[in-house]
């Protein structure tokens, strides 16, 4: 293998089929294949594809303690056990895959780590994790030459957040925000949804290359579709070599981190 491969990525923005974790694994198991299909080695599929994200913008007042038992109720329900059967189904798929507060446990901190996927280092955080700054050094620590980024996140400053997250990892972004039609949530959906709101996402599907933050696929938005683009990992290698944030300007030595426990790549 090339030490530095070309690498067909895809990132994959779909619409979830709502509170329901089986429809949920056969949309993505379908997906998967396609992508596939397309020559992608290396997938990404939206933040809490399965079964679906509670976003702001229709579920805030789900956080309280009266009312929305029905739609924690079906969030339990269709939660996805790790280890267990629906992951099971996906990592035959592709054999691998990708955790927040509220709505989600904690996690550890245990995997900020990167993993060697598709013949590169794939690393990654999961939706505004990516806003964290000693989270993001944590992984870049493993030397990432692909960072995946599922997002429930449209913004213009996503977009942003993504191409400088590119410039500073030297690693390809592939980021994944959500698509969710307010005609996706079937009519016994148990939280009513604001009015006169038509998109609670528009999606974003992007990749980006790392010497420049440039975009070379997407962004994609309003509308359901795959995003592909090929990875040349050399110029994640070109652009270490002008700025490499681990490297001789991270000044270990003076500026305090609190991941003093985490070994670098090479120790």
């Amino acid at each position: 293998m090339a030490a530095f491969p070309n690498l067909r990525v895809a990132a994959i923005q779909a619409t979830p089929a709502i509170l329901d974790a089986e429809r949920c694994v056969q949309r993505a198991e379908r997906l998967l294949h396609d992508a596939a299909d397309r020559g992608a080695q290396l997938a990404v599929l939206p933040e809490c594809f399965i079964p679906l994200y509670p976003s702001n913008a229709w579920a805030r007042g789900a956080s309280g303690f009266g009312g929305s038992d029905e739609l924690w109720e079906q969030l339990w329900l269709n939660a996805v056990d790790v280890p267990g059967p629906l992951l099971d189904r996906l990592i035959a798929v592709c054999r691998e895959r990708e955790h927040e507060r509220l709505f989600h446990g904690i996690g550890a901190g245990d995997d900020l780590a990167v993993i060697d996927a598709a013949g590169a280092r794939v690393g990654g955080l999961i939706c505004w994790e990516n806003r964290m700054p000693l989270a993001r050094y944590a992984v870049y620590r493993g030397g990432p030459q692909i960072w995946v980024a599922p997002t429930a996140d449209d913004s213009d400053g996503w977009l942003a957040s993504m191409r400088h997250i590119a410039i500073e990892s030297g690693a390809f972004v592939i980021s994944v925000p959500q698509y969710i039609p307010a005609s996706a949530f079937p009519d016994d959906f148990p939280v009513s949804l604001p009015d006169g709101c038509d998109v609670f996402g528009r999606g974003g599907a992007v990749v980006i290359e790392p010497t420049q933050g440039d975009v070379i696929a997407g962004p994609l938005y309003d509308e359901e579709g795959i995003v592909i683009a090929d990875c040349d990992l050399r110029r994640g290698l070109h652009a270490k070599r002008w700025f490499d944030s681990v490297g001789h300007y991270s000044r270990a030595d003076v500026l305090p981190y609190e991941f003093a426990d985490i070994q670098s790549a090479d120790e």
